[in-house]
């Protein structure tokens, strides 16, 4: 009833920085298979987010955007509960079950939303995300100082990591489509950059712990796709997060590689969307 799909429908969450049109030329790979989606603009995110007042201005104060405390206040609590929302208006748009994916950041949002709703999800999908274990700290990151030269100001004093999303310094993004869009064309590329709208990702969403239990979570159809060239998130560190998870909960995670960066939705979204609907397949 109200169902306009017999296939399941997709939620998508973006990571750091990116915002809902990040999923755009996915969205449409998927539709011409028959299946829906909604992937909205994270509170804290892209519209919802607000940005410091040093930032409208051009050129940029730079002393002013490394010190100015962040207006976004967008909490963790707030992402889970507007994607379990999601997830309910995408069950009722497909066949009933919901694919629930996350990229990069968005993986903090994922597993508790698949904590708390496990009946409603048919598959949780991690593409390049962050995937913590419950109980014990997450696996240590790889220091990555290409990204973390992207960064502004001093993260304990703004409340936020800030990035200037609108520089257009010739090194600058260099360092940005290194670390996060490599495979791109430059068409690709400008798209991709143009599509980043706010600045500042709030520094409570990174100290909260993950909430997974075996219980719960852990009775969800849990897959990773890997991305082999990634330089924003390393395959050791994509490989370490799937052992020290498998290894807390006794169950394994699919996983499923394709040979891409850090954002296969611009640089391949048709191979993304088989390897999604090759997953939706088994819920149908």
């Amino acid at each position: 009833m109200g169902h306009h799909s017999d296939r399941p429908a997709f939620v998508f969450v973006h990571g750091g920085f990116h915002n809902g049109s990040t999923w755009t030329e996915l969205v449409a790979e998927l539709a011409d298979r028959g299946h829906a989606s909604v992937a909205r603009d994270l509170p804290g995110a892209g519209t919802n987010a607000a940005n410091p007042n040093s930032f409208s201005r051009r050129p940029l104060d730079t002393e002013a955007f490394a010190t100015e405390v962040s207006a976004n206040t967008a909490t963790q609590d707030d992402r889970n509960a507007a994607v379990i929302d999601d997830v309910r208006a995408a069950s009722q748009a497909g066949n009933g079950k919901v694919v629930l994916v996350g990229h990069s950041l968005g993986g903090r949002t994922i597993s508790p939303v698949t904590e708390t709703i496990p009946d409603d999800i048919g598959a949780v999908v991690y593409l390049t995300a962050q995937l913590y274990p419950g109980d014990r700290p997450p696996p240590p990151a790889t220091p990555n100082r290409l990204m973390a030269s992207l960064f502004v100001g001093d993260f304990t004093e703004t409340k936020a990591f800030r990035m200037d999303v609108d520089t257009t310094e010739p090194e600058a993004l260099e360092v940005v489509r290194e670390v996060f869009y490599n495979d791109l064309s430059d068409s690709q590329f400008s798209t991709a950059i143009d599509r980043l709208t706010h600045c500042d990702e709030p520094l409570g969403v990174f100290t909260v712990r993950s909430n997974i239990t075996a219980q719960r979570f852990g009775t969800v159809d849990r897959h990773y796709i890997r991305c082999l060239n990634d330089r924003a998130l390393i395959l050791a560190d994509q490989d370490a997060m799937i052992a020290a998870t498998d290894e807390s909960l006794g169950t394994t995670t699919t996983v499923h590689d394709m040979d891409v960066s850090h954002s296969p939705f611009y640089s391949n979204p048709a191979g993304l969307a088989d390897v999604l609907v090759a997953i939706a397949n088994q819920h149908t």
